[in-house]
């Protein structure tokens, strides 16, 4: 049996701090936080409101029922959703204001089809850079014929740690 004696600590403040530093530093770009599994374990709505304080609106959350709970304290800020549509349920992306990212060409062309029966519908796109895990590939995503309701374009870096690797 194995003992585990850790404790984790998360001071709000300095969360705080580091967003509206990492907020100032991509003053064009949209800067956001991860919040998914309960805030990595931390308490989703006592980080949430943490980071709301500061001006943070983008939130990115793993699942649609993390970004309903979400959406039940705050109506103004971006809530993502990394699963994607999760079975294609549009219509509760659309009714509350949810933005799932789309991590294929299946969700993409699902989602394109139904577009004019959910105008509103933000949605966001995945794209397979390297890490060869999630995403749209690489290939595909440059034949795709693009909608309006792209919010934004998301991808993980397959070697971000290599400076000579770009």
């Amino acid at each position: 049996m194995t003992n585990h004696n850790s404790i984790l600590e998360v001071n709000l403040r300095n969360l705080q701090y580091n967003y509206k530093k990492l907020s100032g530093l991509a003053r064009k770009s949209i800067c956001a936080a991860i919040i998914k599994s309960d805030a990595y374990g931390t308490g989703v709505l006592k980080v949430f409101d943490a980071l709301y304080k500061v001006n943070c609106r983008n939130f990115f959350v793993a699942t649609t029922q993390e970004a309903l709970e979400i959406r039940k304290k705050r109506s103004t800020s971006n809530i993502y959703v990394l699963n994607g549509l999760e079975n294609n349920n549009i219509s509760v992306f659309s009714k509350n204001k949810i933005i799932p990212i789309l991590n294929d060409i299946d969700e993409y062309c699902f989602v394109t089809k139904n577009i004019k029966k959910y105008k509103k519908l933000k949605f966001g796109l995945h794209v397979d850079t390297g890490i060869n895990r999630l995403g749209i590939n690489f290939k595909e995503f440059f034949e795709l014929k693009f909608e309006n309701n792209i919010h934004i374009l998301i991808s993980h870096l397959a070697s971000s740690d290599e400076s000579n690797n770009y």
